[in-house]
């Protein structure tokens, strides 16, 4: 998320919603470039709005209160959405953004789930299957990744988890899930952040 305290309106070049606008059919709604740029602004049900310096955008309000909630973004100009931008809370601010690696899934979201400006979770699917394999968080917001959850056999449960515990931008704590139970099997920890990685033994191997 690049600037997720940018306005809808500053997204969409100044686009504004009329008051009573009806809900968007994103089912058989268009999103393919209009043959004319419209020359007044137009309405958040409108097609795509051509800009030759922007990429296309098709901004939509989806729950029909007349503010705009949802950009869809054709960033390469093919007439395909490479993004979608979300207003979820109805402040005006981005705060989701999915996209896609050209291959029409949405397999990227940036999340701003505190509302602060700033991306603070990213969810991504890696081998295009529909489910989430990793999810990344900035916990205190800094903008480096504090935790990564991961999916690494693709069975839709957590089964790996890296820690940054001291927040200074280097993981060093590993937790690995064998027998998918929820709880870590193994644990290393890189406590001199050197990339010597040692396992913390368990009580089973103390016995």
């Amino acid at each position: 998320m690049t600037n997720p305290q940018q306005s809808f309106e500053d997204s969409i070049d100044d686009v504004t919603a009329a008051p009573d606008v009806p809900q968007v059919d994103t089912a058989t709604e268009s999103t393919s470039p209009t043959g004319t740029a419209p020359t007044a602004a137009p309405q958040p049900e409108a097609a795509w709005v051509e800009d030759p310096s922007q990429p296309y955008v098709s901004p939509r309000d989806l729950d029909g209160d007349g503010s705009i909630d949802t950009v869809h973004i054709d960033l390469d100009g093919d007439g395909v959405t490479d993004e979608i931008a979300h207003d979820t809370n109805g402040d005006g601010n981005i705060d989701v953004i999915e996209s896609t690696t050209g291959n029409g899934h949405f397999n990227v979201v940036e999340r701003d789930t505190d509302f602060d400006g700033v991306t603070d979770r990213l969810d991504t699917d890696t081998d295009l299957d529909g489910l989430t394999d990793n999810v990344a968080f900035d916990h205190d917001g800094n903008g480096t990744i504090d935790e990564i959850d991961a999916d690494t056999d693709g069975d839709g449960i957590i089964d790996t988890v890296m820690l940054d515990s001291n927040t200074d931008g280097i993981f060093d704590y590993h937790g690995v899930d064998t027998d998918g139970d929820g709880n870590a099997d193994h644990i290393y920890t890189d406590a001199g952040q050197t990339g010597d990685w040692n396992e913390v033994p368990t009580s089973t191997d103390l016995i």
